[in-house]
């Protein structure tokens, strides 16, 4: 998380106590993902009650971003990685989704499923 946890902890209880829902959203598959640290960061969802959990798999390319220009260098060399429109596809308008690897992918889909966490893959 790019925020403390105590001000995360804040946030949910104050929307709690105005009787509102919140859904944290995971979006996996960036190369620097962690499977310890996602499951760290989902137990605190769940500990804080969110309404839901949305565990997002693969990251969508866009064209002219940091991470499209840091990972397209690999579609030629790991073509497996990318899910979605691969040829004729430059302008990366048709979707084209980045997944770390399959392995991270089995380890996400083999979470352990509460009644509030939703695992949502391409």
């Amino acid at each position: 998380m790019s925020y403390p946890q105590k001000l995360i902890a804040q946030m949910f209880e104050m929307l709690k106590a105005y009787d509102l829902s919140f859904v944290p959203s995971f979006v996996c598959g960036f190369p620097w993902n962690d499977i310890d640290k996602l499951k760290s960061e989902i137990e605190f969802c769940e500990q804080a009650k969110a309404d839901y959990i949305s565990v997002n798999m693969g990251v969508r390319v866009y064209p002219h971003t940091r991470f499209t220009e840091k990972i397209f260098p690999e579609l030629k060399e790991h073509r497996e990685r990318f899910r979605g429109v691969l040829d004729n596809n430059e302008s990366l308008l048709k979707p084209l989704y980045y997944i770390k690897d399959e392995d991270f992918l089995g380890q996400v889909c083999d979470l352990p499923k509460s009644h509030n966490v939703k695992v949502i893959g391409l």
